[in-house]
């Protein structure tokens, strides 16, 4: 399967959809146990800061 112009977006609240850039994701899951996402973003905005 061809990855060209596959893209992945992510919605921050407060943000337009173009603000920021899915770089890379990581999704762990198991069963019986809570899935654990991480993701990677990029943006132009310097005054974005990362609360968990």
């Amino acid at each position: 399967m061809s990855q060209n112009g596959l893209r992945f977006t992510l919605d921050v609240d407060g943000l337009t959809q173009t603000a920021t850039a899915v770089v890379s994701f990581t999704l762990y899951q198991n069963l019986s146990t809570p899935f654990l996402l991480t993701v990677d973003i990029a943006s132009d905005r310097s005054g974005l800061t990362a609360v968990s």
